[in-house]
């Protein structure tokens, strides 16, 4: 693998798991003399072209010969064929190379998006197994060695024979049982990321605050809530309860709470310029009032908090917005669709230099109005981009699925799921993970909120998985929520693994305020934070 150029780095390190490749051989490979092991095209979902691969590098002294090093069994996981042009065959089906490159659509679908531009394999021609395939996304698996005897009898049937011209791998001396963490599952897939950030959490207050705090490890930010009884509503408050957050902190958690002051009708232009002059808040939160989990000190008249909001304007501090009317007439499933008309669009009408983040949108409606704005964002939970209502009604109601903004019909969490992964820089990660105590969720009124904060990375990579779009997961878990508050991204990197084995997660956590359950996204849970210990 040395006699040809790199072709199109930047699209190696693109791809989920390109870059974890490009780590182990030390360079973008050539699969020059690469075996193909098995091609298997599937009409929907995903195909697999599985190669054994190595470097091949030239030794030292008069006489020198190559040596194969770093071999591996390199896996393409292709997602929605477009296009292919394949001919020969032979039973050992070496190639020259590979070579991966960004092509167009062939059928025009997403020429109006470069962006989504599809990814074309060549095989080069060198004893059987040639041509092109082209396909809608691709990512990459690996595993370092040489094949196994499953590698070499792929689908086939117990006690089948090796596939002619396949030799098995000479036998290795045998490794000593795993511990029973460590074979738990084996890990398949890699993806690297820019440390993300929650740009929507609750972490709640005192004992509650202890407990849930360390499950948001994996954020190095995140916007918090000010609906406390009673709401962090000044900048006194603010900073207090930022200093019982630092204290909550565990030793070694690298977390900055971005805090928000809680807009009342009593709320003071100036308390709130001063703090956004400090440093000491990120933006302000509206709530109407009786729209969620402590409202009630929220806003029922817009014209009152006007002074408020035009501060803010003239400062460029954010407004953030929980997007329900609470008119009682309104059916609850309507009630997001209603705000944008009587309460958002007036309002962005008369202080269109606001910036805006609509949070949790859960409707069609809602992406819509937001992906034809200015000055205007929007966060997404890790729930509504999972679950529809009837997660939560048939079959018996799921209290820990009733959430506030309500979750909606399918029609609209598709909506969600398309928004999300299109790269749109106004729509991010916002979990809105929001504890409450089983006894105060199993309840005859149960409370609302979804406590989704452990399982958070785990789902999205999963969602963006589904959508044949992980290549997008860092622009919405990690770079589009700072751009919209012009922050910087974070400049450390996490990796997601994928497991080929359901990886155990507690169903709850403990805390001083009672047990908390954990968000039950109805799927196994294949992805895991690189160095996260496994769960009991």
């Amino acid at each position: 693998m040395t006699d040809q150029p790199p072709e199109d780095p930047p699209l190696w390190e693109t791809l989920p798991g390109g870059p974890e490749l490009l780590r182990w051989f030390g360079r973008v490979p050539t699969f020059h003399d690469a075996e193909i092991l098995s091609l298997t095209l599937n009409r929907r979902g995903e195909s697999l072209l599985r190669l054994h691969a190595w470097l091949l590098l030239s030794g030292q002294g008069p006489e020198a010969r190559l040596e194969l090093a770093k071999p591996a069994v390199v896996t393409f996981i292709l997602k929605e064929i477009m296009d292919l042009r394949l001919e020969g065959f032979s039973p050992q089906n070496v190639i020259y190379g590979l070579v991966l490159r960004r092509a167009p659509d062939p059928y025009g679908r997403l020429a109006s998006d470069p962006r989504q531009d599809c990814v074309e394999i060549e095989l080069r021609d060198c004893y059987g197994l040639s041509g092109r395939l082209l396909a809608r996304s691709v990512r990459v698996a690996f595993r370092p060695g040489d094949p196994t005897a499953e590698d070499l009898q792929i689908r086939r049937g117990p006690g089948a024979a090796p596939s002619p011209g396949l030799s098995p791998p000479p036998a290795r001396p045998a490794k000593p049982p795993a511990e029973p963490l460590a074979r738990e599952a084996v890990l398949t897939s890699t993806l690297t990321l820019r440390r993300p950030d929650d740009w929507h959490l609750h972490l709640r207050d005192g004992a509650m605050l202890e407990g849930v705090l360390p499950e948001s490890r994996h954020f190095a930010r995140a916007i918090v809530m000010p609906n406390l009884v009673p709401p962090v509503a000044t900048a006194d408050q603010a900073r207090a309860y930022r200093g019982r957050i630092a204290a909550a902190t565990p030793a070694g958690q690298d977390f900055t709470p971005l805090m928000t002051l809680y807009l009342t009708e009593a709320t003071d232009p100036a308390d709130v310029a001063a703090a956004a002059a400090e440093g000491l808040v990120t933006a302000v939160k509206l709530y109407p009032a009786g729209a969620t989990t402590n409202s009630a000190s929220g806003v029922r008249d817009l014209a009152k908090v006007m002074p408020v909001l035009e501060k803010m304007a003239e400062v460029g501090l954010p407004l953030c917005v929980h997007g329900e009317v609470t008119d009682p007439a309104i059916d609850i499933f309507d009630r997001e669709a209603a705000f944008l008309d009587r309460v958002l669009d007036p309002l962005r009408r008369r202080l269109p230099e606001l910036r805006v983040i609509l949070e949790h949108v859960t409707t069609a409606d809602g992406v819509d109005y937001v992906r034809g704005a200015e000055n205007l964002g929007a966060t997404l939970t890790v729930h509504h981009l999972i679950l529809d209502r009837n997660a939560m009604l048939v079959g018996g109601m799921r209290p820990h699925y009733y959430c506030l903004p309500i979750l909606k019909r399918a029609r609209h969490r598709e909506a969600l799921r398309a928004a999300a992964v299109s790269g749109d820089p106004r729509f991010f990660n916002g979990t809105d993970s929001a504890p409450h105590a089983r006894h105060a969720k199993e309840a005859e009124c149960c409370a609302a909120g979804v406590f989704s904060a452990p399982v958070a990375l785990a789902c999205l990579a999963h969602v963006f998985e589904e959508e044949g779009a992980l290549d997008r997961l860092e622009a919405f878990a990690s770079l589009n929520g700072p751009a919209f508050y012009g922050l910087a991204p974070n400049a450390g990197r996490i990796t997601l693994e994928k497991a080929d084995a359901p990886l155990s997660r507690p169903a709850q956590i403990e805390t001083g305020a009672g047990p908390v359950a954990v968000f039950d996204p109805g799927f196994p849970l294949l992805w895991r934070v690189r160095d996260e210990e496994p769960r009991p």
